[in-house]
């Protein structure tokens, strides 16, 4: 999917569409919003929901050279492929 059929289909249809075909693959909180970072069809997407407001404000395509990308790494749990640490000298 090119960027201006991406953004010629409204806000509500874009998540849909995330979800439906999209991947999510990390959450995080940034200012005043909880944000769902997704990958469909080699790239990313950003769902911005408002935490005052309880309404999805924007859906749009990450530039994946943004500083933001790097909090979602925090957010990802590699314990289960790093194992529980008792076997680490």
């Amino acid at each position: 999917m090119d960027t201006n059929t991406f953004y010629s289909h409204s806000v509500k249809q874009r998540v849909k569409l995330l979800k439906r075909k999209g991947e999510l693959l990390s959450s995080i909180r940034y200012y005043g919003f909880n944000i769902d970072l997704y990958a469909m069809n080699g790239m990313f997407f950003e769902a911005f929901y408002n935490r005052y407001t309880y309404r999805l404000d924007e859906v749009d395509i990450m530039d994946p050279k943004d500083d933001r990308l790097h909090r979602y790494a925090a957010a990802v749990d590699l314990s289960g492929l790093l194992g529980n640490g008792k076997d680490r000298k």
